[in-house]
């Protein structure tokens, strides 16, 4: 009956961790899309227009112009993303221990 009480908290430390790194995996992917679209939509449009169409007459320049409202969003992202990654290391870490800690009782 006592190796299920202890059993349990471990339980939910090991599913908090797996679904912080599936998190973490997330959003590693949106940041690499996100990254790819701006890169490959910069390109694009340097090779179809000419310099003064870019600066006037493209999404560039309405975040150029809207960048008050742009950096705050991007700042609580990054954050956000800042905040993931130390978590899963975090618990990466801890889980490692558990792993470790299982290992020298059964062994």
């Amino acid at each position: 009956m006592q190796a299920t009480q202890t059993d349990s908290p471990r339980r939910q430390s090991k599913w908090f961790a797996r679904s912080y790194n599936s998190l973490w995996e997330t959003i590693i992917i949106i940041w690499s899309v996100l990254i790819l679209t701006v890169i490959t939509n910069i390109v694009s449009l340097w090779l179809l227009s000419s310099i003064s169409n870019i600066l006037t007459r493209s999404p560039l320049a309405w975040v150029i112009q809207h960048s008050l409202l742009i950096l705050p969003i991007g700042v609580c992202l990054l954050l956000l993303t800042l905040i993931v990654y130390q978590v899963a290391t975090l618990l990466a870490g801890y889980l490692d221990k558990e792993l470790e800690r299982s290992y020298l009782r059964w062994s």
